[in-house]
């Protein structure tokens, strides 16, 4: 009897508890080599592309897993960069892909009103009459 075939790639992943415990694996060796924890560097450690984790991400068994994987990656790189272990301009490139931002916001307390009058038709001691008057 034959046994039927599934379409697609094989799993990368045959369970939760085997991702987790490759994980554990990941973070034992980067300690070992000092290395910053990154998505890139565990994807290279689980022999997958880094899309391949995006995806697992997606699944429902997957999710909180790897929910923890991005928190401890994102307390690593701020821990490094506030100890000064990592390039300042790596660590900020790693915090905006994980979805900080660095915008300022501005708020002005200037009162006046800015007002377009036309001054082709004044002269010149009426425009600088308006001026002061402005000030």
């Amino acid at each position: 009897m034959t046994v039927p075939v599934k379409g697609g790639r094989p799993k990368a992943f045959n369970s939760v508890e085997e991702l987790e415990k490759k994980i554990e694996e990941f973070y034992d060796y980067c300690e070992l080599k000092e290395e910053t924890l990154t998505f890139e560097r565990l994807s290279t450690f689980l022999n997958v592309d880094r899309k391949t984790i995006y995806n697992y991400e997606d699944k429902d068994e997957y999710f909180h897993t790897f929910k923890k994987v991005r928190e401890r990656i994102l307390a690593d790189i701020m821990s490094k960069g506030l100890g000064n272990k990592i390039n300042p301009t790596f660590g900020i490139f790693c915090l905006k892909n994980y979805g900080y931002t660095d915008k300022q916001e501005i708020e002005s307390t200037n009162t006046n009103t800015n007002k377009n009058i036309n001054v082709d038709h004044l002269s010149t001691e009426q425009i600088k009459e308006l001026l002061k008057d402005e000030s």
